[in-house]
């Protein structure tokens, strides 16, 4: 069984640095507090999400 189509999605974007987190909001304009939404210690980005952050790495 194939994942779903949003997971390709996600990983071209995030692969490409255009997925939406909090630091490219806050690039586009945006002000906002900007905090990762699991673990609440550091600055939210793809890096962040996908390889640092130790709330996502348990998912």
């Amino acid at each position: 069984m194939f994942p779903p189509k949003w997971v390709f999605f996600f990983a071209w974007e995030a692969s490409w640095g255009k997925a939406l987190t909090l630091n490219q909001l806050k690039r586009r304009g945006w002000t906002l507090a900007n905090r990762c939404f699991f673990c609440l210690t550091e600055e939210e980005s793809t890096n962040h999400i996908l390889i640092h952050c130790m709330k996502t790495r348990v998912l």
